[in-house]
């Protein structure tokens, strides 16, 4: 059999301080990513509620200038106009997944992913919302949105 002979009170001591720096590096990520979804859950809301609304342009100010590079403004505002037309009035929405997104398109900056059910009077739809936070600003912007509905499909 084999014996365990007790740490010596240094090694004991080391132990105890390394998984207390360890608890405190994973507290203080932790409190990092819950800031992070809170300040992006901030322009989560704006953003549905401009669309509640039918404020197309409060809606529009969320996006991230890079979101507009394959498809310009006008032709966005044009797409969200449609979707509120074939899925009706906003009527609310639960994330059901956030996660810190892989995505590193506009360079240096914190990435955040959201999935959304989101609810309208006619019909659902889930939505992807990719936010993205340069480093150095102060706000995230939208930088990717994807809306999938059978709503849609309906001609």
């Amino acid at each position: 059999p084999h014996s365990f002979a007790p740490y010596s009170a240094a090694m004991r001591h080391r132990l105890a301080t390394l998984a207390t720096s360890l608890a405190l590096v994973l507290w203080v990520v932790g409190c990092a990513e819950y800031a992070d979804r809170r300040e992006a859950e901030h322009v989560l809301v704006h953003h549905f509620e401009a669309l509640a609304h039918r404020d197309y342009d409060a809606a529009m100010a969320d996006y991230d200038d890079s979101f507009f590079e394959d498809v310009t403004r006008t032709e966005w505002r044009g797409m969200l106009v449609s979707v509120m037309d074939k899925l009706g009035s906003f009527k609310g929405y639960d994330v059901s997944a956030f996660g810190l997104a892989s995505r590193r398109l506009s360079g240096p900056g914190t990435y955040v992913r959201f999935r959304c059910k989101v609810s309208y009077s006619k019909h659902t739809s889930d939505e992807i919302l990719y936010l993205f936070r340069k480093q150095g600003a102060a706000k995230f912007k939208i930088l990717g949105h994807q809306i999938d509905s059978d709503g849609l499909l309906i001609k």
